[in-house]
């Protein structure tokens, strides 16, 4: 198993012999220093795009039966509005040529008292004025694969509360809108996927 620039190397089964089962036979990995501003407003991706560009990783699974595992770090930040102080995550997946679609099993439950996702932060009360600098928080969850013979993608898609329009209200890799930005430390971002090998009943 390894990895060249963030793209699969895979390593497949010959002479119809599978992989030992529970052995990771398939890895994917991006690393990320995009710096992306966003509104914040609604469920919208930090970057999807398939072409190597965006903060996606994919495989084609060896086996229906196998784990997906899917783990990453994210560096974020809230923008300068007094109304934004939660911030959500969730996990999309895209198989083959389908659209993305949220992964409902790595979120937690919608309640009367807030809204399901899979990593969430929040910064103080709104009467502090501002949001506080960047942060990193990590993310994992295990999928099951939809068939055998599609790319898998994964991505991430955020959001909080309505800002105040145009100003952006999430920042990526970055602060936002802040006198002393220059002065925060940026960390960047990374995803992985892997399977774990469990042959095809």
């Amino acid at each position: 198993m390894s990895s060249l620039n963030g793209r699969s190397a895979v390593v497949a089964s010959t002479g119809g012999v599978y992989p030992a089962d529970g052995t990771s036979v398939q890895f994917d990995h991006t690393f990320s220093t995009e710096l992306i501003e966003d509104s914040g407003v609604g469920w919208t991706d930090v970057n999807n795009a398939t072409d190597g560009t965006g903060f996606v990783v994919g495989l084609v699974p060896l086996s229906v039966n196998s784990e997906m595992h899917v783990r990453g770090v994210v560096c974020f930040a809230g923008g300068y509005a007094t109304v934004v102080t939660h911030i959500g995550f969730r996990l999309y997946r895209k198989v083959g040529d389908a659209a993305w679609a949220e992964v409902t099993g790595a979120n937690n439950s919608d309640s009367a008292t807030g809204t399901g996702c899979m990593l969430s932060s929040q910064w103080g009360s709104p009467a502090s004025g501002r949001m506080r600098g960047p942060t990193s928080a990590s993310f994992a969850y295990v999928d099951t694969p939809a068939d055998s013979s599609s790319s898998h993608k994964y991505t991430l898609y955020w959001r909080t509360e309505p800002g105040e329009p145009p100003e952006p209200q999430l920042g990526y890799n970055r602060a936002l809108n802040c006198a002393v930005a220059a002065s925060y430390y940026y960390a960047p971002s990374e995803m992985s996927v892997t399977e774990i090998f469990h042959a095809p009943s």
